[in-house]
């Protein structure tokens, strides 16, 4: 029997009662006795005193069903003697606290007593449906107590650092691991994903991983590959010309090939599922066009076939997980693979061609009714751009883009909040590359709003939800979302929120992270753990950023496991809760504890009619025994209370990795806006850098861009001082001139110089620069005069007159270390007239011996003009072809196949990039080396030996730069004139010192620092 594919029609909300006006004679329609829905929510029953008989069947069209005042269709419509039974569609489920009524437009049809039918609109329905939903053991971990998140993603190159592992493992409860995992390294997506599962659950062993498996496109990235091309019958035939393999699943082998292959995958790598890609591109009504009607049919039956396959061969307890579910043009598509898969994602929600409010909407609703089903419902969430928009995201660094998700990510976690329920997750991020969005913890996505206390609701394109903590409502036709939340985080997770400025505890043993010892019943994977101390007093404070917020909520809750031992024969232990503000105790209230060895919630009601104009900043849990001489193991999670209201802005500052930029992070619920002269001083160690204004800002982040990399992993005392204008947040607090903020040093990355126009006599690292189809000026006048680009002439590149391709090429005198680092820096300046250009982009290249078959690339786009701009190109998730790439290659505006960029110019400065490998310092044959002191010579370094941080010079010098022997430069400083320098910093050993005489000659002498 051909089992149809089910597409969900938008309901065009137009009056139809200007469509079936009434024209029966006043008194003579029939009006319902009663309306009531069936017990399992399949059917409405409809009765009428005496209904008579009708020559065509009552249209199902003609009816609206209101759940939660949402609009759906009914599917059919049957009479039985006086009762008309309307069928509700099957992929809608309705739970025992949907509201419900019903609206019908009558067509004027008349019975054989010449009566029609009494219009009606939104006749409430008694909803007496007996609903309850059972979940299979095998679903992963889900919690009320925080917003539940999905990873999925591929890292082609090699397996996830110990950082990353670290993230992915505790972040979320299960992932799915993309094609191409770790292929580079292993040869194949299944060793690839084989060694990541048992990477990841070594340290998590709760984990759940899902195998990547296509549903209709072939790629050949698995060893699978091999069987499936040599069955060219196994493709489908398609009547476009495109680059895609698809499967012709009507082939019942192809089909075997397909199943065999995932068990056996699933089998090696221990994984607990599959994420099946791809079937809502079968059942799109335009593919009639290109496989024919009948075709187009088998293939959608041959769907529900693979799928009972693949249940069949994997088992009853591993998770199918499709996508998925995608509303375009006002129909939904999906839903009718519900019975037989466990999971479905919405993948491209409120995005590209489904991000109309008619789309959406029928998104949430196929996620409502699936959840309500018991189905793991998965929202693929979207920042407003995505990964082939590459020109919009080089405008921004990593650490901005970031920022820019966290601002847009309200709407589209408002909209998840309407349609989630149990099992449901939100996915973020702009791509499926490990890189893109999935290794962030995004600040929004912590929050807690506990249980919905309702599903959602509808008034025009506005939808609301109560929850336990607070309230949200979305705007579809504006895309803005509303949290009105009146609980906050202070501790979730064994980690304290902005909200909190620092935690103490007293009389413990241990305070420590440890991984919940009851996950069933409290799904956050770390806890913090305490024993309290014999005879002790024990207790936690929280110390907050300012003072609680009695308008948010008057409640305080937290979880807490008491492990109690067969050595304590008294129970009566019990909790205070202390409340205080700069003076001491303000309110206290003392708890008994309710159970042992299980997670308990706790709630108390704090008294602020009788605490008004008091500034509260501290709360305090005190733990109480009366047995003083025992010991108690206690685990807390999910501390919750009123929001706090800061009276200062605190921001968490920090480096990048490539130590070219500062990001200041806010630690509050409130967001800052900055003025447009902000300008900062940077420190760094004994360096000052002046006049930083490149401030990038938004709701929660500011990013200082440096010019140039300024920080090092090797710097010690970073601050950044405010010289110039102000951040405020919403609260008025302000942080103005001479504000001081520490930065964290977590830069990693390390660069050496490659080229630097003024001081190319020390670029010892250089073997030959050479330019293809270009002009290359090394003494350029500079295009602007900075303290960061002081010199006065500078590399011009400037691309010939109607050529294709035109760069830059470095050979280097060894190959590029890349096991040290894969990144390297260059500043580019490009006139504002020299813009218009196609593709106006730098395009870094390694190569290998002047063969282009070993190259690899990275693309930036120019997003700068009329001033020094600072581009990184990062390797490191790119697929090397070679291990010692010995040149490096900077293509402009190329393919140039319209010649647009034709005479175009670029100015180039301060090239760095990775150290070379077994690479040592040569002495310029025409320096003069010294190694006493010696008056007579020209140049003396001294006392060389040294056991002192200072060097002297018998004679002024302009430049000085300290290298290792392994050629490194460790040290640089530039003078007008200078006969010392400080080199503290420095540790012991022997050194090339290289320095510069005012007329311009270099000499170097070797240096020991005992």
């Amino acid at each position: 029997m051909k089992q149809q594919i089910l597409l969900i029609p938008l309901l065009l909300i137009i009056s139809f009662a200007s469509v079936f006006a009434v024209n029966s004679e006043e008194g003579n329609e029939l009006e319902p006795i009663d309306i009531t829905i069936h017990s399992d929510g399949s059917t409405i029953a409809i009765e009428y005193e005496d209904i008579g008989v009708f020559e065509q069947e009552i249209s199902g069209e003609n009816y609206i069903l209101w759940i939660n005042n949402v609009e759906y269709t009914i599917e059919k419509v049957t009479q039985v003697e006086n009762m008309l039974n309307l069928l509700i569609p099957s992929w809608i489920e309705i739970s025992d606290y949907d509201e419900l009524t019903l609206t019908f437009f009558s067509d004027n049809q008349l019975n054989d007593k010449g009566v029609s039918l009494m219009s009606f609109e939104k006749r409430t329905i008694e909803n007496t449906v007996q609903y309850e939903v059972k979940f299979p053991d095998y679903y992963p971990n889900f919690s009320w107590n925080h917003i539940n998140t999905h990873l999925h993603f591929h890292k082609n190159i090699d397996l996830l650092n110990e950082e990353e592992v670290q993230f992915v493992a505790h972040q979320s409860p299960f992932i799915t691991l993309e094609k191409t995992h770790a292929m580079k390294a292993y040869g194949s997506t299944e060793k690839g994903i084989a060694a990541e599962t048992r990477q990841l659950k070594r340290i998590n062993p709760n984990l759940q991983v899902l195998y990547y498996w296509n549903g209709f496109v072939h790629y050949d990235v698995y060893e699978a590959s091999e069987e499936f091309q040599q069955h060219p019958e196994w493709v489908l035939e398609d009547s476009r010309e495109t680059s895609n393999t698809n499967y012709d699943l009507t082939n019942p082998e192809m089909r075997s090939w397909w199943v065999q292959s995932l068990k056996e995958a699933i089998v090696n790598s221990n994984t607990d599922g599959v994420f099946v890609d791809a079937l809502t591109q079968i059942t799109v009504e335009n593919n009639k066009n290109y496989w024919g009607e009948e075709k187009f049919y088998e293939l959608g039956e041959s769907v529900f076939k693979l799928l009972e396959e693949t249940r069949s061969a994997i088992g009853d307890d591993k998770i199918i997980l499709v996508n998925g579910i995608r509303s375009v043009n006002e129909q939904t598509n999906g839903t009718q693979y519900a019975d037989y898969v466990d999971a479905f994602m919405i993948e491209h929600f409120a995005f590209l061609q489904a991000e109309s409010k008619e789309n959406i909407l029928l998104d949430l609703k196929a996620m409502d009714n699936m959840g309500k089903k018991g189905k793991m419902v998965l929202l693929k969430a979207w920042p407003g751009w995505y990964w082939r928009e590459n020109e919009f995201m080089d405008q921004y660094s990593q650490d901005e883009l970031i920022a820019l998700a966290n601002d847009n990510l309200d709407f589209p976690l408002g909209c998840f909040l309407m349609g989630m329920h149990e099992y449901s997750y939100i996915l973020y991020g702009w791509g499926y590359a490990h890189t893109q969005g999935w290794m962030e913890d995004y600040e929004k996505l912590k929050q807690n709003f506990g249980k919905p206390l309702s599903n959602f609701k509808k008034e025009g394109w506005i939808l609301s939800r109560e929850f336990e903590n607070g309230k949200v409502m979305v705007d579809l036709e504006n895309k803005t979302a509303t949290f009105e939340k009146s609980f906050f985080n202070y501790y979730a997770n064994s980690q304290t929120s902005t909200l909190v400025d620092s935690l103490n505890s007293d009389g413990l043993d241990y305070f420590e992270k440890v991984k919940n010892p009851d996950p069933k019943n409290n799904t956050a994977t770390f806890v913090g753990k305490f024993k309290n101390q014999p005879n002790e007093q024990t207790s936690i404070s929280f110390y907050l950023n300012g003072s609680l917020d009695s308008e948010s909520t008057t409640q305080f809750k937290f979880q807490l496991y008491v492990k109690k031992g067969s050595h304590l024969s008294v129970l009566n232990h019990s909790i205070s809760v202390n409340i205080t503000d700069n003076d001491g105790l303000i309110w206290e209230e003392e708890l008994p504890i309710e159970q042992y060895n299980e997670w308990i919630n706790y709630t108390i009601e704090i008294p602020y009619d009788q605490l008004k104009n008091l500034e509260l900043n501290t709360i305090q849990l005190r733990f109480d025994t009366p047995d003083n001489d025992k010991v108690l193991e206690y685990y807390l999670e999910g501390v919750m209370g009123p929001n706090v209201v800061s009276n200062a802005i605190e921001l968490e500052g920090y480096s990048n990795k490539y130590g070219n930029e500062v990001i200041l992070d806010l630690k509050s619920t409130q967001n800052i806006t900055v003025s447009n002269d902000l300008t900062f001083q940077l420190e760094v160690d004994t360096d000052i850098y002046e006049g930083l204004d490149n401030v990038f800002s938004s709701e929660k982040r500011l990013v200082l861009n440096l010019p140039k990399p300024l920080v090092s992993s090797t710097s010690k005392n970073i601050k950044i001082n405010i010289t110039k204008g102000s951040i405020v947040d919403e609260s008025d607090n302000k942080l103005e001139v001479s504000s001081k903020i520490n930065i964290n040093n977590k830069t990693t990355t390390e660069f050496v110089e490659y080229y630097n126009t003024t001081k190319r006599n020390s670029l010892v690292r250089v073997d030959t620069l050479l330019n293809t189809a270009s002009i290359i000026e090394d003494s350029a006048t500079s295009p602007i005069i900075t303290s960061f680009f002081p010199d006065t002439s500078t590399l011009k590149f400037t691309r010939g007159e109607n050529t294709v391709f035109s760069f830059l090429q470095f050979n280097l005198k060894k190959a590029i270390d890349l096991k040290t680092s894969s990144t390297f820096s260059i500043n580019i300046y490009q006139k504002s007239e020299d813009e218009s250009i196609t593709d106006n982009m730098i395009s870094c290249y390694l190569r290998k011996d002047n063969k282009t078959e070993t190259q690899v690339k990275v693309d930036k786009f120019i997003t700068k003009q009329d001033e020094w701009d600072n581009l990184i190109f990062d390797f490191s998730s790119v697929q090397l072809l070679e291990e010692e790439y010995n040149q490096l290659l900077f293509f402009f505006a190329s393919p140039d196949y319209d010649f647009d960029a034709s005479n175009k110019s670029i100015f180039i400065e301060d090239i760095r990039g990775p150290e070379l490998m077994n690479f040592t310092i040569e002495v310029p044959v025409e320096d003069k080396i010294t190694s006493s002191i010696d008056s007579e010579a020209i140049l003396v370094v001294y006392p060389n030996p040294s056991s002192h941080n200072i060097m002297y010079f018998n004679r002024d010098v302009t430049e000085v730069y300290v290298y290792n022997l392994e050629g490194k430069l460790i040290f640089e400083e530039t003078s007008d004139q200078m006969r010392w320098v400080n080199l503290q910093k420095i540790n012991s050993g022997i050194f090339l010192v290289k320095v510069r005489l005012p007329d311009g000659k270099y000499y170097t002498q070797r240096w020991v620092k005992q």
